[in-house]
């Protein structure tokens, strides 16, 4: 039971710190400008993202809707996808829904989920 525990604490502690870095602001550097070093307007200040990439995965929770394991499962995905400004959709499903429960590492190996 207390191996049990400690792994929860371990991932909730690595999902919330994920998050934490993940939602930090992003700093660009700037460089100061001189008058030795005039700057043009045809460089590129950053790099740019290609246009309307999304990647979308599927995944299974192991336990059904309602319980509070899937319910997380859940809202990471929506918090996910929201962080990623919808680049990337997160489809959360309960047990059973893509592959028989208790199959999900098969459904991951076969490629049918992604997580």
């Amino acid at each position: 039971m207390s191996k049990r525990v400690l792994m929860l604490l371990v991932t909730a502690a690595m999902l919330v710190s994920m998050l934490a870095v993940g939602c930090t602001d992003t700093v660009t550097p700037t460089t100061p400008t001189s008058p030795t070093t005039p700057t043009t307007p045809t460089t590129p200040t950053a790099p740019t993202q290609p246009a309307g990439q999304v990647i979308h995965w599927v995944g299974q929770s192991a336990l059904p809707a309602g319980n509070p394991p899937y319910e997380g499962l859940v809202r990471i995905s929506e918090v996910i996808t929201t962080a990623s400004s919808g680049r990337l959709v997160l489809d959360a499903n309960p047990a059973g829904a893509v592959v028989p429960a208790t199959e999900e590492w098969k459904g991951i190996n076969s490629g049918v989920l992604d997580y």
